[in-house]
């Protein structure tokens, strides 16, 4: 079960995506069926149905366990389909990306097992929630302050797997969907081909984690993958059209690998409002997702897809975009947020406070940053190698416009250079407010895990774009090298874990993982609290580093 059910369960939520991708297809006729879009809007739309059944406290293991059948039957029809249109067959390329899910998933389980567990968050918090949430159904709990701070989208997918599997799969929902997520954002390129960098990054991800400040079982891959989707669909609705010139001109909706572009008429006609309507949804849908396992990374996001779908000002097309992305993002916050009114007085943390108290987080009295402050320590962040790596990931995109030997359009690296330029800005803003709200608690990166994922996502999107290109010639395969490189620099740096590769192959083939994972928790949890014990100081209400 420990091997089957994640996959079992990663392709139910692709089957879920597969039914809101045909929906979208049917009404509007664009083309979300390809697995980087299919995947993060399965996950989107499990979380809407999800938040709805948190609000009517039905969330137990029966409702999980429910969806994820009704995703895989998702799934098996789709394949049906495609098997009597002979378009379904197995092919080197099918072996290939099953080989790919199956090293992530080997890496996944053998990550979890030898997860270092936080016994002052995990077992007395993330791990009661979600098991709270697969026995009654609900999060009502008012004096929880990780309840409090987070929608809980998270305990949703975490829940997904414990349905079934024993508490120490906890860390499986990051570690397994969200190296997942990476992958299909990044492994195939618009001529049909595999992006070998596209594939190490992502693999590099899973192996990698630490420099995403990863302390516990909260969400920090998963956000990666969320953010690199968002960031992929609203450049899709800017470039998803070419006019052509002429009064009453034409417009191609852009279709993925070699299927042929769809023509509709531009001025006054239902398709092209339906289109921009429908990709402005799916970024709606998938970015409150991504609000769902923690505000901060809504912090990030919203702004930026708001921004994405008005700028340039153009009343008519910005109108139907910005609207598709209100509506997308009521659909899966609408249920989170009454859940979390009901349990903590409060729809949406930090917005409203709720039974938090003012004073959180605790720390010493200091006087409030002045900007000169505030600017030292984004400052510190930017000429880090997080700095580096956007710095590389813009150079970039202007050498491949430069160069010209892409493949693709002028149009499209513009607006990608745009789209950049606005999640480096939005990357900054989250700086910018958590180092003013959180002025003494530490730097910036005393709590990377909040804003650090985001910012990986965005060293990650220029090579995600340049996947879309043809590459002939030396300058342009340079300019692929270092959109690669800034991947890199934010992936590997000094506090990534040391990964002993002959140890993941043995133990996971030996069954030693699997043991692991099948231990009795309990016994650890004794343990873990036996130690935390042991640092409460006379006096004191606990363990400091709580």
């Amino acid at each position: 079960m420990a091997i089957a059910w994640p996959i079992l369960v990663a392709l139910a939520l692709f089957g879920w995506g597969l039914v809101a991708s045909a929906a979208a297809k049917r009404w509007s006729g664009v083309d979300l069926d390809a697995a980087a879009d299919a995947l993060p809007l399965g996950i989107a739309t499990y979380l809407a149905i999800a938040g709805g059944a948190l609000a009517l406290d039905v969330h137990t293991r029966w409702f999980t366990t429910a969806m994820v059948l009704a995703g895989l039957a998702a799934t098996a029809v789709t394949l049906v389909r495609r098997a009597r249109l002979g378009s379904l067959r197995l092919s080197p390329r099918t072996v290939v990306a099953a080989a790919l899910i199956g090293l992530l998933l080997a890496i996944a389980l053998w990550r979890a097992a030898r997860f270092l567990w936080n016994p002052c968050d995990d077992d007395p918090a993330y791990l009661y929630l979600v098991r709270r949430m697969t026995e009654s159904g609900n999060l009502l709990d008012p004096s929880n302050l990780r309840r409090a701070t987070s929608l809980g989208g998270m305990s949703s997918l975490q829940a997904m797997f414990l349905g079934n599997m024993d508490d120490s799969a906890l860390p499986l929902a990051d570690l397994f969907l969200g190296p997942l997520l990476v992958l299909v954002q990044l492994w195939r390129t618009s001529a049909g081909g595999w992006s070998r960098l596209g594939i190490v990054g992502a693999v590099g991800i899973a192996l990698l984690p630490a420099s995403l400040g990863v302390k516990n079982t909260s969400p920090a891959i998963l956000a990666i993958g969320f953010a690199l989707a968002a960031y992929r669909l609203a450049l899709r609705t800017r470039t998803y059209c070419e006019r052509h010139e002429g009064a009453g001109g034409v417009e191609y909706l852009e279709t993925t690998g070699s299927r042929p572009r769809i023509p509709v008429v531009v001025h006054g006609n239902q398709p092209a409002a339906r289109a921009r309507l429908v990709l402005g949804a799916a970024t709606g849908l998938v970015v409150a997702a991504a609000g769902t396992m923690r505000p901060q990374f809504a912090l990030a996001l919203f702004p930026f897809a708001i921004l994405a779908a008005l700028l340039p000002l153009a009343p008519r097309p910005s109108v139907y975009s910005v609207t598709g992305l209100a509506l997308g993002g009521a659909v899966v916050l609408t249920g989170w947020m009454v859940a979390s009114w009901r349990a903590v007085g409060t729809p949406m943390f930090p917005l409203l406070g709720g039974n938090v108290d003012p004073a959180w987080p605790v720390r010493p009295d200091v006087a409030g940053p002045t900007v000169t402050d505030v600017l030292g320590n984004v400052l510190d962040v930017l000429t880090s190698q997080i700095g580096l790596a956007l710095l590389l990931g813009g150079a970039a995109l202007v050498g491949v416009r430069w160069t010209g030997t892409s493949g693709l359009s002028g149009r499209s690296i513009q607006w990608a250079a745009r789209i950049y330029v606005l999640a480096v800005a939005a990357n900054v803003l989250v700086l910018a407010v958590l180092g003013t709200l959180w002025w003494g608690a530490g730097t910036l990166f005393t709590f990377q895990r909040f804003w650090m994922p985001i910012a990986v996502a965005t060293a990650l999107f220029p090579l995600a774009v340049l996947n879309q290109g043809s590459f002939f010639g030396m300058r342009a395969a340079l300019m692929k090298g270092v959109a690669f490189a800034a991947a890199a620099a934010v992936t590997v740096g000094p506090g990534a874990w040391h990964v002993d590769l002959s140890d993941l192959v043995s133990s996971t083939a030996s069954g030693q993982t699997l043991r692991a994972l099948a231990t009795d928790r309990h016994e650890r949890v004794d343990a873990d609290y036996n130690e935390v014990s042991r640092m409460i100081e006379p006096g004191s209400k606990g363990p400091g580093v709580c």
